[in-house]
């Protein structure tokens, strides 16, 4: 049975969510995976979040630009204290369609899946050793804020497809 995690990632200040996404590919992972060697997990997706790349106000860029309204409120006060710019994404506020900017301060989502809950212990044991996490933390200061690092093991998985037609 398949054990997957979600790993909640956010740039650290002064870095552009490209540069970040960047980095995070083509360097982070490219270590990680050359420490874990077979213990890597079986499937590593990564989803960011859309941002906006402008100084236009949270509230009023994602009705804009996405043609989604960004919240529900019909008091423009609550609203636009809700969906203010936080200062990691003063510039780049999310597309937010229900609930704050504060609330998706992060950048992105990986989702990481192992064959097994054992597959998943063989990659963290091995990445958990000390010669390995010293060279992790200190490639992290690159690019993470590691203080807003979460991760989360997930559970029973559901999927609904639409009605054959």
């Amino acid at each position: 049975m398949p054990y997957t995690t979600l790993v909640y990632l956010s740039r650290k200040p002064g870095m552009t969510p490209d540069a970040f996404a960047q980095y995070y590919t083509h360097s982070h992972l490219q270590l990680i995976r050359q420490l874990s060697g077979p213990a890597f997990p079986r499937l590593h997706t990564q989803h960011y979040i859309k941002r906006h790349s402008s100084s236009i106000p949270a509230a009023k860029s994602a009705i804009d630009a996405s043609g989604y309204a960004s919240t529900m409120s019909s008091d423009t006060d609550t609203a636009s204290n809700e969906n203010a710019n936080t200062a990691r994404n003063a510039n780049t506020p999310a597309v937010v369609l229900l609930g704050s900017q504060a609330e998706f301060d992060y950048d992105c989502v990986a989702t990481l899946q192992y064959d097994s809950e054992d597959a998943f212990k063989a990659f963290y044991e091995t990445i958990q050793k000390p010669e390995n996490w010293s060279r992790i933390i200190e490639d992290e200061e690159n690019f993470l804020d590691r203080s807003q690092t979460r991760v989360v093991v997930l559970g029973d998985v559901v999927e609904l497809r639409p009605l054959a037609q």
